[in-house]
């Protein structure tokens, strides 16, 4: 009788080093058989708007996972799958776990979206007859 093999992560959307992400995407992570997860199964950790929680749906190999917040624009990302919290649903063990943590990056698009951090007018603007500021600087209107 042939041996069992570990739960493997087999592909992600978005996939592992993806660049212009959407700010507001869903992450899919597909194992390579049926698994549970348990507890805290997963994290996901970004630049500059921190670490976020999600709503878990799907399974048994395929999960989607529900960012409680949208990322920000032109952020770095990382997707972490915690091996001790996956497990395959099959009798033959061992394995029964993932054989290792299973982690993936991906780069949001770089989109200005009203409420992301902005220069307010007046700061462009300045006292003087000059810009205190000099390049290009964001800001943002409203309609």
């Amino acid at each position: 009788m042939a041996g069992d093999t570990a739960p493997s992560v087999v592909s992600t959307t978005p996939t592992a080093g993806a660049t212009n992400v959407s700010p507001s995407s869903d992450i899919t992570i597909t194992f390579s058989e049926p698994v549970n997860v348990s507890g805290s199964w997963f994290t996901i950790s970004c630049a500059t708007s921190g670490a976020h929680t999600a709503t878990v749906s799907g399974g048994p190999s395929d999960f989607t996972l529900d960012p409680a917040t949208s990322f920000r624009a032109n952020e770095s990302c990382t997707v972490n799958v915690l091996a001790a919290n996956v497990t395959d649903q099959d009798a033959l063990d061992p394995p029964d776990n993932m054989a290792a943590d299973y982690s993936f990056g991906f780069q949001t698009a770089d989109v200005f979206l009203c409420g992301e951090p902005a220069t307010a007018i007046h700061d462009v603007q300045g006292s003087g007859l000059a810009s205190p500021m000099s390049g290009i600087v964001t800001v943002e209107a409203a309609e």
